[in-house]
């Protein structure tokens, strides 16, 4: 990769593979973008780029401006990049982005748009407004819930100042719910979490919002946690394997088998400046086979791909279990 250069984006490939993108140090002002091969390829203006894989396993790069180009990157023998398409929207370069389901990202606006794009055809990248979150999220997060809900979390209703203000940073947590478009908001959080801050998701479906400052305004050594799911009818696993491979298929035991209707699993990701590259969130098939026993069929090296994923089961009132954490096409964990 050459010289190290500040917030490198990763991702996972299939076989555990792992793209990278940093910018050069030799002239800090370039902010060009390379792909690590024995011939590099520059691009203009990298800056804060969103990276994300598709279904057949080809990277997708987004360029964080308006009119800023969506490249094609492949990774196989000496390497190059193909522009493939432009953003439609004006958006701060630190707005977050998240891919919610296979193929599909999230992206923010500066009016605060939610923006779908569907990556599963690099010939054909087609982008629609999905909804309005009523305020833009300068140095947000955005993390996926266990049912297939988006958080956003945090940043500032200003996009001129870097850092963000404290007047005007957003404090409510808003959830995106993708199959009905609609929009839910939260509690406020009691402080600000603006440049550097982050939203991880627990086991426990807690959502855990921290950080925030250096540079900035304020700088936060603290976290704080969103718990949505606390309800004491929850369903329970009670055993899962801590490494499974994909395409094939592998058991749970849960508490009450006949009441699961659905089971899902959450990449943890790699979230840095906004956007999270290597999170994603899956719905798998399964069979019930007796009270407590279900059958899991994972996905294929593209789709599911490797690395450390929680999983769920929701029963059929909709109540979601605390997951299970599982290494996928990986060594053995112990947890």
């Amino acid at each position: 990769m050459g010289e190290d250069g500040p917030h490198p984006k990763n991702s996972l490939l299939k076989h555990s593979h792992s793209f990278a993108l940093q910018h050069q140090t030799k002239n800090h002002n370039s902010h060009s973008l390379f792909v690590s091969s024995s011939s590099p390829t520059f691009i203009y203006s990298w800056y804060y780029p969103n990276v994300y894989i598709n279904s057949k396993g080809q990277i997708i790069i987004f360029m964080p401006r308006k009119g800023e180009q969506v490249y094609l990157v492949n990774v196989e023998s000496e390497g190059n990049i193909e522009l493939i398409g432009q953003r439609p929207f004006q958006a701060h370069p630190r707005t977050p982005s998240i891919l919610y389901r296979v193929n599909q990202a999230a992206f923010l606006d500066d009016e605060g748009n939610i923006w779908s794009v569907d990556i599963s055809d690099h010939t054909n990248i087609t982008w629609e407004k999905k909804n309005n979150l009523g305020k833009a999220r300068v140095n947000g997060s955005m993390a996926m819930l266990p049912d297939g809900r988006v958080a956003i979390v945090g940043g500032a209703n200003n996009i001129q100042v870097a850092q963000g203000t404290v007047e005007d940073a957003v404090l409510d947590i808003q959830i995106w719910d993708p199959m009905t478009n609609t929009i839910e908001t939260g509690p406020d959080q009691d402080k600000p979490r603006l440049y550097h801050s982050t939203a991880i998701l627990l086991t426990d479906g807690c959502i855990m919002s921290a950080g925030g400052g250096s540079p900035g305004p304020v700088m936060n050594m603290n976290g704080q946690l969103f718990c949505l799911y606390n309800s004491p009818a929850r369903p329970v696993i009670e055993h899962c394997p801590s490494i499974v491979d994909t395409e094939g298929t592998f058991g749970i035991t849960v508490d009450d088998a006949s009441s699961i209707s659905r089971v899902t699993a959450t990449k943890s990701g790699s979230s840095s400046h906004t956007r999270n590259c290597d999170v994603r969130w899956l719905e798998l098939d399964f069979d019930v086979l007796d009270e407590k026993t279900l059958r899991v069929y994972t996905e294929s090296k593209n789709v599911m791909v490797g690395g450390v994923y929680m999983f769920n089961v929701i029963d059929d009132k909709g109540e979601v279990s605390e997951a299970c954490i599982v290494g996928v096409d990986m060594a053995n964990i112990y947890i």
